[in-house]
């Protein structure tokens, strides 16, 4: 999440959610190429194997992050003009020649009410979340409940999760060509219509398939909720606590889903996790439809 706010301080005002997306298009598609990768290596060399490359590579970004500079709009927001030319005049030299945060144009500024920034940032984080971890999480073991085996679904996994970077992809275009709310709402509103759609299949070709629409809808919103509205919807001097508290949440509901989910799959039926889904996405699509803030092309103070 502080990468996704550092993107956000350092975009021009016309891109930044082209900026902000792409960030999360490539980030996401680690999800897909991991699990295909787990479905070659883990029968033949087994987990430790994944576990040892996740920490080289995190050694190397730790050793390339040394050049990333400090955010200028944070250094202005505590009266640290100088430090911020110099970081703004290092970005004009690379080729960021748009980029300033003293200079607003003819855009407009956006007013942050900091309760309702935050109550939409809580809601519209946490249904992200909480509908993609619950539906990635469990649907291999609610594809053995329809009669398929461990390895075969991990394969079907794999093929449903294809949908993450088309939805980031679609969610970089639109972010910026039709505003964030117009987005994200009818993104939400599409996550909740597959929920229901999918929670009736009965065939493996529907399972895929839907599965396939649900995952790009998740993913429409990871690219445009997380990585780039929740940090537009703060000013500077509260940008990373804002998204800090809304993801923290979002995190902590987390953690009490699998009780829920087992709980639904002792009580209930598996289809019943995809109503949950469909309900928690339908509400949290007309909270920011009414009471987001349309950040697009807009000054983030």
């Amino acid at each position: 999440m502080t990468g996704y706010s550092m993107i956000n301080e350092f975009a021009p005002v016309g891109k930044r959610g082209k900026w902000c997306a792409s960030v999360s298009l490539i980030a996401n598609c680690g999800a897909p190429v991991t699990m295909l990768l787990c479905y070659f290596i883990i029968p033949h060399f087994g987990w430790r194997v994944m576990f040892a490359a996740i920490g080289i590579v995190a050694a190397i970004l730790w050793y390339l992050r040394r050049d990333i500079p400090e955010s200028p709009r944070w250094l202005m927001a505590h009266n640290r003009q100088e430090e911020a030319e110099k970081i703004i005049d290092q970005l004009e030299v690379n080729g960021s020649d748009d980029f300033d945060p003293t200079q607003t144009k003819s855009r407009d500024k956006i007013h942050h009410n900091l309760g309702v920034s935050l109550f939409v940032a809580i809601v519209a984080v946490s249904a992200t979340i909480i509908c993609q971890y619950t539906f990635t999480s469990w649907v291999p073991t609610l594809l053995i409940q329809k009669g398929i085996n461990v390895s075969g679904s991990l394969g079907l996994s794999t093929m449903m999760m294809m949908g993450a970077p088309v939805g980031c992809a679609i969610g970089a275009y639109l972010v910026d060509k039709i505003g964030r709310k117009k987005t994200i709402a009818p993104a939400f509103i599409f996550t909740a219509i597959f929920g229901m759609i999918y929670a009736n299949q009965t065939t493996m070709a529907g399972v895929v398939a839907v599965g396939f629409l649900l995952t790009t809808c998740f993913y429409v919103l990871m690219a445009s909720v997380v990585a780039v509205y929740v940090a537009e919807l703060f000013p500077t001097t509260f940008r990373f606590r804002g998204s800090g508290i809304a993801n923290g949440i979002a995190k902590l509901l987390t953690v009490a889903m699998p009780i829920a989910v087992a709980w639904m799959l002792k009580k209930t039926s598996s289809s019943m996790i995809f109503w949950t889904i469909s309900g928690i996405a339908l509400f949290a699509g007309i909270v920011v439809w009414f009471f987001g803030t349309e950040t697009n092309q807009k000054e983030i103070g």
